[in-house]
């Protein structure tokens, strides 16, 4: 995953979002590519922000306080926890 810098990241999170020409995220993606942009929702962003809600789903079904390690995307001391970070895979596909 590509880090930001303080000033990419700034740059990033303050865009001003056009709503009369708002086209949506795939297109504005597909766009960046095009132009080696910065999309509006960078995919660094994204991941933390989709993984605060993991997190606190996991909390929930847990019923109980969990320590989360964002370095190693792992909870501390929890193994019951780890295990709900990805779900069973159906056969033939496994790891």
């Amino acid at each position: 995953m590509r880090k930001l810098s303080p000033r990419q990241f700034f740059k990033c999170s303050t865009a001003a979002v056009d709503a009369a020409n708002w086209v949506g995220h795939h297109r504005n993606f597909l766009d960046c590519e095009k132009t080696r942009g910065w999309p509006i929702a960078p995919a660094e962003i994204t991941h933390r922000s989709t993984t605060t809600c993991h997190v606190a789903n996991i909390c929930l079904r847990l019923g109980r306080k969990v320590r989360w390690n964002p370095e190693a995307e792992r909870f501390v001391d929890d193994p019951q926890a780890d295990r709900m970070l990805t779900g069973a895979m159906r056969p033939p596909w496994r790891l």
